[in-house]
């Protein structure tokens, strides 16, 4: 077991700060799901720091055979330490600092989500946690999205982010390593192809989500991609940016299409 010091406390406190994970490039994760996913997916935890009330679970109690297995150190802190540490309104008595890990070097080959300046963490997060669902291979994010290890982007998306591929680029870079191999299909609200009108797709798709308030960017050039529109059956007007992506990956990847 290892003594946290004062010192110590102050460096992860640092973390709650965007500019501190960029920095350091380290980010926070709390409770025992996030934790189980991290350990389970070879994420790089850097130190677990826990309050002794989950020593009764025996879920917990494996978690940290694993880490001290594996040589990761282990606090056993108070109420009043798991607390100025949190980022939580109500901690969850665990808080693990992980290591960010860098984007691959290359694409992979498979589908895409695309998250166009999504600016809410809560829809960021539960887009990640989608393209893990669908089994897409990856997630894009272009400037001006929020962080990806933004501490409510992770709640939300709850553990995904150690299950795939995470990258940030502009458009023009996307567009010169996916339009030769990716079909690109922009989720717009209305005048796109409705999707049950949309063909069978020959290649992967490149799905882009937009904004929550000005939708897609205009920099998407209109010749080489396809906008899509998932058409109401109401008078609603519009759906959330993560509802309508859920939507449309069901369409695009359970409808079987001759």
């Amino acid at each position: 077991m290892h003594i946290l010091l004062k010192e110590h406390q102050k460096r992860i406190r640092l973390l709650h700060q965007k500019k501190y994970r960029s920095l350091y490039q380290l980010f926070l994760i709390e409770g025992v799901l996030l934790l189980e996913e991290a350990l389970k997916m070879n994420a790089l935890v850097k130190g677990i720091f826990y309050h002794p009330y989950l020593l009764d679970k025996p879920v917990f109690q494996s978690l940290l055979k694993i880490a001290q297995s594996r040589n990761i150190p282990v606090y056993e802190v108070s109420p009043t330490v798991i607390k100025s540490l949190s980022t939580e309104k109500n901690p969850q008595g665990v808080i693990a600092v992980v290591s960010q890990t860098p984007a691959p070097e290359t694409l992979p080959s498979g589908s895409l989500l695309v998250c166009d300046e999504i600016q809410d963490p809560g829809n960021l997060g539960t887009l990640i946690r989608l393209a893990h669902w669908f089994g897409l291979a990856g997630v894009i994010t272009t400037p001006g999205t929020v962080e990806t290890v933004n501490p409510k982007v992770i709640r939300a998306a709850m553990g995904s982010h150690f299950h795939l591929p995470l990258f940030m680029m502009d458009i023009p870079e996307i567009l010169k390593k996916t339009k030769k191999s990716h079909t690109i299909l922009l989720s717009v609200v209305r005048g796109g192809t409705p999707l049950p009108e949309l063909k069978k797709l020959e290649n992967p798709f490149l799905l882009v989500i937009g904004n929550e308030a000005r939708g897609v960017n205009p920099q998407w050039p209109k010749d080489v991609v396809i906008p899509v529109t998932l058409p109401s059956l109401s008078n609603c007007e519009s759906l959330n940016a993560a509802v309508a992506a859920a939507a449309i990956l069901s369409v695009l990847t359970y409808q079987k299409k001759d």
